[in-house]
């Protein structure tokens, strides 16, 4: 459900490519990434190869551990609540705008 919920939020906060340049950031700023507009301002939003694949700590994977799936995460950076995994153990709940 949190998951669902940061993706809704990401997919929100997407804004076409010709906004993102006009706010100063140009698409080749964001290689392999796209760039959306958060409240912190524009950021480039990277899918990541081993999204979806079983973890136990955030070393194995390129982003993050969740904690709720124990699967890697999709993108970087993340958006939402959500609480990742080190060592198996849940680390206390962060909320990213």
């Amino acid at each position: 459900m949190r998951r669902v919920l940061a993706l809704a939020l990401l997919l929100a906060a997407c804004v076409p490519q010709s906004k993102a340049e006009d706010a100063g950031q140009p698409q080749a700023d964001c290689p392999g990434g796209k760039m959306v507009v958060t409240m912190s301002g524009p950021t480039c939003v990277r899918l990541l190869p081993d999204a979806g694949k079983a973890c136990t700590s955030n070393d194995q994977c390129e982003g993050s551990c969740m904690a709720d799936s124990r699967t890697c995460s999709a993108s970087t950076p993340m958006f939402g609540c959500f609480s990742t995994l080190e060592n198996g153990v849940a680390t206390p709940m962060l909320c990213v705008d």
